[in-house]
């Protein structure tokens, strides 16, 4: 089987949503997953038709601009839900004003990302992430989470590897509902 980047280099990577068999798994996936983690999720109705690449350049730009804080977080997650709960288009500029705003961004301070996310300087430095993501040679999705441990580096994809990342770190995982026994 091909690794990621080599999919990626040759243009064979597929969405999951491509690919009927993986789409009718990764609905029923996701599903349990939502019930498990508690975050609501519904089935997209519709599959987005363009990249994600102007929400990645928005986030890039959040990241960039706002150092201090939790305004990355608060965008990534209104990004989530209209992705993943309305099923809206986030490669559009207009899609991300409103989230930036929903996020509880200024008007003024969206402008500034959405024009500091066209910029040359945000482009590079995405085109830098993904290419030390590539470099791991199995970034494929998310999440992704690389771990540093006492010299050792360790890459997790999948939200069911925290249990193999908790170990890897030294700690225990007790899920995400620590308290929660059965569903």
């Amino acid at each position: 089987m091909a690794c990621a980047a080599e999919q990626l280099e040759h243009g064979s990577n597929q969405p999951p949503g491509l690919n009927p068999c993986k789409f009718l798994y990764m609905v029923s996936d996701l599903t349990l997953l939502s019930k498990y983690f508690g975050v609501p999720m519904y089935r997209p109705s519709v599959l987005p038709e363009k990249d994600s690449l102007n929400a990645m350049r928005f986030v890039t730009a959040v990241a960039e601009r706002e150092k201090e804080g939790d305004a990355l977080e608060r965008v990534s997650k209104e990004l989530w839900k209209r992705m993943w709960r309305t099923h809206q288009d986030i490669s559009q500029f207009s899609s991300l004003t409103e989230a930036g705003l929903k996020a509880g961004l200024s008007a003024n301070e969206v402008e500034e990302i959405l024009t500091l996310s066209k910029s040359q300087p945000i482009k590079d430095k995405l085109k830098r992430v993904t290419q030390e993501a590539l470099e791991y040679k199995c970034c494929f999705g998310l999440p992704f989470i690389v771990c540093h441990v006492n010299g050792k580096t360790e890459v997790f994809f999948g939200s069911d590897r925290f249990e193999l990342m908790a170990y890897f770190i030294g700690e225990k995982w007790m899920g995400p509902h620590p308290n929660k026994l059965t569903a």
